[in-house]
């Protein structure tokens, strides 16, 4: 089985810097909802479903 490497630092309040072996991302918003971009060019929102452990993921853009 292979190893993975991830790292995850809050750096403020619902500010989050992820950082793994091939890119980096900052998560940025309040409990519920969060926006995502990501060195590769990725960006996505998430938003969680009050009482429920759904989620509705939103990509906006990917790498060129």
């Amino acid at each position: 089985m292979g190893t993975r490497f991830r790292r995850s630092f809050k750096i403020a309040p619902g500010v989050r810097v992820n950082l793994n072996k091939k890119s980096a991302s900052v998560s940025f918003g309040p409990k519920g909802l969060k926006h995502t971009i990501s060195t590769t060019g990725k960006s996505h929102t998430t938003v969680g479903i009050p009482g429920t452990i759904q989620q509705i993921v939103c990509l906006q853009s990917e790498a060129y």
